[in-house]
Parts: structure tokens; sequence; C-alpha cells
């Protein structure tokens, strides 16, 4: 069967089994990767093993049969290299054609070095196939595998990649909301650009928030903070609504160490101090295009404000009569939320320079991502204890909700993690470059439309995010791009907007939180949410050819 056929039936059970049997996101995923596994022969699995350890071919000298490669490892110069030659028909593997030798010494990794054939009279042709000895005999032994162990390697390999990550970041949102930090933070940005500002305010408070909070943690948050703007000014109730979901749908798809961009990041090899202000400025472009089609639907229309059952009246006034001064300072409000970032930042530039003293291996080490939201989290548990007066068992209290919630997300993002690693194993990468157009800026559009097409079909962001970095990563991993893969985790996530409708529970959040009927909720959340990806699309492929970052 076909690697392409075998992904759309994936697709359609994951896809499927949400939308039609009303399964969990984790069976879901689960029964996907099952499936995908079941309809894969060993045979795929050894080429795309063989795919991902094949050593880059630059050019063959046709004439003294020379061959110049360019390794992503280091390895002696001794070391056999096999070449490998398609068999005929694509289910019969490679057959081992001869053995390249290395000339020179030991060879670094991404150097180029010339090698020669060891019997010159056989030569290596284009579309041959350079791997190490051993590699070979690690994809056999990987083709041979059982289909649950390879199910759980990657299941295990993407919970050791954000597992600690969701968890201490959950625990840091709940920190905040307990302690009001996050409430100071809205109010903060309200007092200082002043209430004729204050739809701004609300974009810069959601979009502050949203990759810290789940989305919809942010509007339970802050609709009712402009609940009472509108009782405040008696107007722009629309206006109010609208920039709060236009902050906080872009950071929670674009900026870690909200689970969608952290598994995205992930998959594709990117590190955080690249996807954190890569996500920010791609999503401050698209929340500021939300906020002017805010301020255009406001005009249109005067949405009234309304009672929900979520809030009455007595509690909106509650609200409306808090004092600030009960709230803790800014600056220790956002203490946890910036030291994680500058940690990771300073480590990743001492990384990058390969500073060895002892205080910058301290950095580095404190700035490893995991490392850094743990100290976030332990930041916040302590403002969270101070503010409150809370006792040992309180925290712990706490704490436990926090990673209940948590516990949900890493398994979600775990199945997904299996999910893409049963696709990366039907060699899926090789069909799709074979069927690709010439320029690889396709890719970006082509990993925003699948992420659009999942979400507009079963509803969840981070589930089409995980669905869609599983096909397009082994294509990324297998091809020379143009530009940096940061691009494509961000065409990934602006295609996490569109279209957001019945079938999505944080449209029903809004709708009920604000009080706006559903076609309200359609004309203005969901058309925003179309323009924010849009206008984020084009900015990533802007970027990604003025600033490609190789």
């Amino acid at each position: 069967m076909n690697p392409i056929i075998i992904l759309l039936i994936g697709m359609a059970v994951v896809v499927g089994g949400v939308l039609v049997f009303r399964l969990h996101a984790f069976l879901s995923l689960i029964a996907g990767a099952l499936v995908v596994g079941l309809l894969t022969p060993g045979v795929f699995t050894y080429r795309y093993a063989i795919h991902a350890a094949a050593i880059e071919v630059i050019s063959i000298d046709e004439h003294t049969g020379m061959v110049v490669l360019r390794s992503k490892e280091k390895f002696s110069g001794d070391t056999p290299l096999l070449v490998l030659r398609e068999s005929m028909g694509a289910e019969r593997g490679f057959e081992r054609i001869g053995v390249l030798r290395v000339r020179g010494g030991g060879v670094t990794a991404g150097e180029q070095i010339q090698a020669a054939m060891v019997d010159p009279t056989i030569k290596v042709r284009a579309g041959d196939v350079i791997v190490k000895e051993e590699a070979e005999f690690a994809a056999r032994k990987q083709a041979a595998t059982t289909l649950g162990e390879r199910l759980a390697e990657g299941f295990a390999n993407t919970a050791k990649g954000v597992g600690i990550l969701i968890a201490m970041a959950s625990i840091l949102g709940r920190t905040m909301l307990e302690s009001r930090a996050a409430e100071r933070i809205v109010w903060s940005c309200r007092r200082m650009l002043g209430d004729k500002r204050a739809p701004l305010a609300f974009v810069i408070s959601g979009f502050s928030l949203g990759n810290l909070l789940f989305a919809e943690t942010v509007f339970y948050l802050l609709i009712p903070l402009g609940k009472v703007m509108r009782i405040r000014t008696g107007r722009d109730y629309t206006l109010y609504v609208m920039c709060i979901v236009a902050g906080a749908t872009m950071t929670h798809s674009l900026v870690p160490p909200t689970p969608g961009p952290s598994f995205v990041a992930a998959e594709l090899h990117i590190d955080l101090a690249m996807m954190i202000p890569g996500g920010l400025v791609i999503g401050a472009i698209a929340a500021m295009a939300g906020y002017f089609y805010a301020r255009i639907a406001n005009r249109r229309w005067d949405i009234p404000l309304r009672p929900s059952a979520e809030l009455s009246e007595k509690e909106l006034a509650a609200i409306s009569a808090r004092d600030e001064s009960a709230l803790p300072r800014l600056w220790v409000s956002l203490l946890p939320v910036v030291l994680p970032v500058a940690l990771i930042v300073i480590g990743s530039c001492l990384e990058a320079a390969k500073s060895t003293g002892p205080a910058a291996m301290a950095f580095r080490s404190l700035g490893e991502k995991n490392t850094a939201l743990t100290i976030a989290a332990a930041v916040g548990l302590i403002t969270l204890a101070a503010r409150r007066h809370l006792s040992a068992k309180q925290i712990s209290a706490s704490t436990g909700e926090a990673l209940s919630s948590a516990g949900l997300i890493i398994l979600i993002i775990c199945a997904g993690g299996a999910f893409g690693s049963a696709l990366r194993q039907t060699d899926i990468a090789d069909s799709i470059k074979q069927v690709l157009p010439a320029s690889r800026f396709a890719l970006i559009p082509l990993a925003f439309l699948a992420t659009a097409i999942i979400r507009t079909a079963q509803g969840s962001a981070t589930v089409a995010m995980i669905t869609a970095a599983g096909i397009i990563a082994p294509i990324a991993a297998s091809t020379h791009l143009p530009f940096h893969p940061l691009y494509l985790a961000l065409a990934i996530g602006c295609g996490s907007k569109p279209v957001m409708w019945m079938n999505d529970s944080g449209f029903w959040i809004i709708g009920k939180m604000s009080g706006l009927t559903e076609s309200e909720t359609l004309k203005t959340a969901t058309v925003m949410m179309i323009i924010e990806a849009t206008v984020g699309l084009g900015a990533t492929m802007l970027g990604a050819w003025m600033l490609p970052l190789v």
C-alpha cells in the first residue's frame, strides 16, 4: 500500500474518532497510530530508517568514481560506508552495491569529505543511498521490532521532549491565577494605556498570558474584566471581547510552553530560544491584524452586554469593586514570565558561543528548557504561598490540581508523538517529496493548509498541530530546506486557527462567557481568527524569504 494512502487512512481514523465517534483525543491518536502501524510493512520501516541515516551526497564524478559527501555526525576515517541501491519495486527495499572508503582521517559533522569505492569497477549512481554499516544493521533491527515497541518508543521520546515542560508550565499557570499575578498584569496594562486604550490593553494582556495559561483559561480570566469595562464605559463590548480573543489565541498556538508549539518545536528540532521569539513576532503581527478587524466589527455590530449563566450581576459588581492594592506588585507578577525566557536565551547564547567556564556551564544548565520552567514554577509557588499565606498542604493540593490537568495534556501530546512516529516509519517523506513542487517554499503553505484542514474537521487546535507536525516533520528532515524549520513550525501554528466553529470547545467558551449568539461568534471571533491566521502565514513566508536563518 502506498504511504500516502496509509497517511490518509490514519488521518481519517484520528479525525473520525473525534468527530464521528466522539472519542477522547488520546484514544483517537492512539487508534490512528495503531492503524498506521498495522498497515505499514517492515520494508517501509527499513526504508525510513535507511533514509533517516543516509549521508548526503554532494557530487559524483562519473570518470574517477570519486564521491563528495557531507555527514550529519562525525566518524572515523576507516568507517566502511555501504552503497545501497533501491530494488525494483518500492516494496523490495535496497540491495547492497559496494563499499566506500573515506579519504583522509576522521570526519567532522557538517564537513565535506571525499570517498571512493573499494572495488573501482563499481560506480556510484545518482539516487544511491550511502549509510554507515552499523546504521544499516540498526535499520534491519528496527524493521523487526513489534508494533507495540515502535509505538511505545514514539510515545516515550515525546514524553522526554515535552513532559516536564508542560507539567511545570501548568503549575506556573495555576500559581499565576491563584496569586492574582495574572490579574495584576491585566490591570497594569489598562492603567498604563488608560481606559481609552483599554482594547489594546486587552490584546496585550491576552497575548502576554496566552503562552502560560491555556487559551480557555485566559478567556475565563479576561472576559469578566471585559464586561466590567463595558459597564464602566457603556460601549465597545464587541471590541473588548474580540481583543481578548485576538491576543490569547495567537500565543496559544505559537509560543511555548503551551503544549501545541512545544510539541511542534520538539518534532522539528527547533530550540526554544528560537521558537519563543519567532512565535512572539509572528503572533504580534497576527494579533494586531485581529485588533484592526475587531475595531471594524465593533463599528458594524454593537453587541449588547447580556446576562450569562457563568457570571451574575452580583459577581460582576464584585469584580468591578476589587481593590487593586491587594494585587501583587507588577515586577513580582512578571518575574515567573520573564525568568524562564531569560534563562533559556542566555543558555542558548552561551551554548552557541561554546563557552566552557564554570559560570557559563552553570547558566547553560539553568537555561535548559526543563530546568528553566522548573525554576519559574518554583518562583510561582513561592509567590503564591507568600501572597495567600497558604500551608504546605494547601500548596500541595493546588499543585495536584495543576498536574492532573497537565497529565491529560501530556497523554494527548505523547499519543500524538506515537502517531507521528508511526507516520514517519511509513517512509511518507520520500513519497511526498516526489510530488512536491520544485520550490521548497511550497512546504510552508502546505504545512498551513494541512493544519487548517485538520483543525476545521475536528475542532482542536492542539490535535491539529500534533497531527500536522507528524506529517511535515519527516519531510523537513529529509530535504534541504532553503529556510530554518522555525518557519514551518510557525506556519503550523497559524494553520491551527481557522476555522473555529461549533465543533470547537473554544467557540462555545467564548460565546457563552461573553453572551454572544452562535451567529455573532461566527462573524466576529471566527472571522477574526481566519484573518489572523492568513496574516500570520503571509508574515511567516515573508520572513522565510527575507531572513531564512540558514
